[in-house]
């Protein structure tokens, strides 16, 4: 399992940054919680890092089709489930912050003298 979700990364990930695919050598497993994972993925490219985390969820056909439907109304079912599960996982996203806003940020930050740990009472 693990190994058709790297696979479906390489396939199916392009960099936000530079919009260009990555390797399944570009990708770190930095952690694993229950059905989650948690990810690096860095671009060759550009060198951005990017965490993505995925979602393992069994489907049990049977539930889907206990009638014995054909391949093709499940296949649809399929479809429909994976739909809603996109939606919402988009719905749950974070804003994301590119490399150059993190850059101007530390930027703006030095030059009035302030550090991190002054933002967060540190």
């Amino acid at each position: 399992m693990l190994k058709s979700i790297l696979d479906s990364i390489v396939v199916n990930f392009r960099c936000n940054e530079c919009t260009l695919w990555v390797q399944e050598n570009n990708i770190e497993i930095t952690s694993t919680a229950g059905s989650t994972l948690t990810l690096n993925v860095h671009c060759p490219h550009c060198s951005k890092v990017t965490l993505v985390k995925a979602e393992v969820n069994n489907i049990d056909l049977w539930n889907i089709a206990p009638d014995g439907s054909n391949l093709w109304e499940i296949k649809q079912k399929l479809w429909e489930k994976l739909a809603q599960m996109k939606q919402h996982i988009h719905a749950n996203m974070w804003p994301t912050i590119n490399d150059k806003e993190i850059t101007d940020m530390r930027l703006k930050l030095k030059n009035e003298n302030i550090s991190a740990a002054d933002l967060f009472g540190n």
